[in-house]
C-alpha cells in the first residue's frame, strides 16, 4: 500500500531502490517494482522469526514512521540510534535473500505469448552455473547478514540499559522470539557457550537447529543421570547465575557446570545430524560421552556434602557419597547405563573414571 512516499509500501521495510542498493550495491534494479513480493516474502518467512513477531512489528511500526531517517541513514548523515541499526541490521537479511529467491524468476519474462527469456543486446546470457552462483552467493551473505544481526541483538541484551527506553523495549520484545540467546532451562543456553564445546562457526542459526537435540539430551539422558533436581539447578545456574538454596560456592557450580556440558556435547555429536559427522566420529562421541559422564558422576560423588540435598535430593551420585579419595569403577555406580542403552556398544562403556 502506498504513502505518501510514491515510491514506496508500507508494508515492507525495504521500500526503495536506493535502499536495496545501500545493502547490495550490484544490480542494475531501476525501481523496487519488480521486487516487492520477494521482500513481503523474505520477510516473513526469514526475518520474521529471527526477531519474534512482537519485535518485527514493532520495528515496521518504527519504520512506517521514520522513512525519512532511515533513508537519511542510508545515505550516511542519519542518526546513529539502536531502532534505526536494528532497521538496516534487519533490511540487509531482507535485501540478500530476497535478491536470491528472485533470481530465477527474472531470467524469464511472461506475457500473452507465454514463457520468454528477455535478451540485452549489451550483456551476455547467463548459465546455470552464473545463476546458481549467484544464488549461493546470496545465501550466504544472508546468513552472515542472519548472524550479525542475532550477534547484535545479543550484544544489546548483555548491556544495562540503564535510562535508554528503547533498548530496553527492543530487548523485552526480543525475549519472546525463540531466537533470544538465552534458552531457557538449558546447560548450554547459547551459541556463545556451545561454540566453546563444539564449533558451529559461531553461529546463532544452527545453536538454534540443535535446540531440539540438546533438549532430548539433557532431559532424557543427563537429567536420569544426575538427577532431575540437580540439572534444572544447574540449568538455572547457566542461564542466570542464580546460586540454589543453601550454596554460596559458585567457583564449585562452574566446575560441575563445565563437566555436564563437555558431556551433553558429546552426546549432542553422537545424536544429531544438524552436526555434520561419519559414523566414526559418532562412534568417538559416544565413547567420550561415556568416560566423560562417569568422570562427571565420580566427581560430584566426592564433593556430595557440599551439595545441599534440596539441590541434589534423588540424585545418582548423591545417594552413596564417595570420599575425595575413593574411586569407583563399578558398572552399577556408573550413570552412563542410560548412554549405553541408546548408543554403540563399546568397549569404553566399561572404562572406569580418571580420578
Amino acid at each position: 500500500m502506498p504513502n505518501n512516499h510514491p515510491d514506496t509500501y508500507s508494508t515492507m521495510i525495504i521500500s526503495t531502490i536506493q535502499e536495496l542498493r545501500f545493502h547490495s550495491p550490484a544490480h542494475a534494479l531501476d525501481d523496487i517494482d519488480g521486487m516487492t513480493g520477494f521482500i513481503i516474502n523474505s520477510e516473513h518467512e526469514t526475518l520474521m522469526d529471527k526477531l519474534g513477531q512482537e519485535l518485527y512489528v514493532a520495528i515496521s511500526e518504527w519504520y512506517d514512521e521514520n522513512r525519512d531517517t532511515v533513508l537519511a541513514a542510508v545515505g550516511g548523515i542519519g542518526p546513529d540510534d539502536y531502532w534505526c541499526r536494528l532497521c538496516l541490521l534487519s533490511q540487509r537479511v531482507v535485501a540478500f535473500d530476497a535478491l536470491g529467491r528472485a533470481v530465477g524468476m527474472q531470467q524469464l519474462s511472461v506475457n500473452n505469448s507465454g514463457v520468454n527469456i528477455p535478451v540485452a543486446t549489451d550483456y551476455e546470457k547467463p548459465t546455470r552455473d552464473n545463476i546458481d552462483t549467484y544464488r549461493d552467493t546470496c545465501r550466504k551473505e544472508c546468513h552472515s547478514a542472519v548472524n550479525l544481526l542475532l550477534s547484535t541483538l545479543e550484544q544489546w541484551c548483555r548491556k544495562d540499559d540503564g535510562s535508554d527506553g528503547d533498548l530496553k523495549r527492543i530487548k523485552s520484545l526480543w525475549r519472546l522470539s525463540r531466537y533470544y540467546y538465552l534458552a531457557g532451562g538449558m546447560l548450554i543456553p547459547s551459541a556463545a557457550v556451545m561454540q566453546e564445546y563444539r564449533n558451529i562457526y559461531d553461529s546463532r542459526e544452527r545453536f538454534i537447529q540443535l535446540l531440539p537435540d540438546l533438549r532430548f539430551v539433557q532431559e532424557e539422558q543427563m537429567a536420569p543421570a544426575f538427577g532431575q533436581d540437580f540439572i534444572a539447578a544447574m540449568s538455572a545456574f547457566s542461564a542466570e547465575g542464580t546460586l540454589p538454596d543453601g550454596m554460596t560456592d559458585a567457583s564449585l557450580l562452574r566446575e560441575a557446570l563445565h563437566r555436564l556440558r563437555k558431556a551433553e556435547a558429546a552426546l549432542l555429536v553422537e545424536r544429531t545430524a544438524a552436526l555434520p559427522s561419519t559414523r566414526e566420529q559418532r562412534v568417538q562421541a559416544h565413547d567420550d560421552a561415556v568416560r566423560l559422564m562417569d568422570n562427571a558422576s565420580a566427581w560430584l560423588r566426592a564433593r556430595s556434602s557440599l551439595f545441599p540435598a534440596a539441590v541434589a535430593a534423588g540424585a545418582p551420585w548423591y545417594e552413596a557419597p564417595l570420599q575425595p579419595e575413593e574411586k569407583d569403577s563399578s558398572a552399577a555406580a556408573s550413570p552412563c547405563a542410560a548412554v549405553r542403552e541408546t548408543g554403540y556398544d563399546t568397549a569404553a562403556c566399561w572404562t572406569p573414571p580418571l580420578f
